[in-house]
């Protein structure tokens, strides 16, 4: 699952399992550091509603 771009404080739809979603990012946080192999973890803070 690629989610793209999304930016940090705005709203963004997607699809994912053939499911619509409306995301806001409100917080992101590296937890590694960017010289980690991938994949690399990260915290979120965020809000995701189910579109029908």
């Amino acid at each position: 699952m690629n989610l793209g771009s999304i930016k940090i404080g705005e709203v963004t739809a997607v699809n994912i399992n053939n499911q619509r979603f409306s995301i806001l990012i409100k917080k992101f946080e590296e937890v590694d550091k960017q010289s980690d192999a991938l994949p690399r973890r990260a915290s979120l803070e965020f809000i995701a509603l189910k579109i029908d």
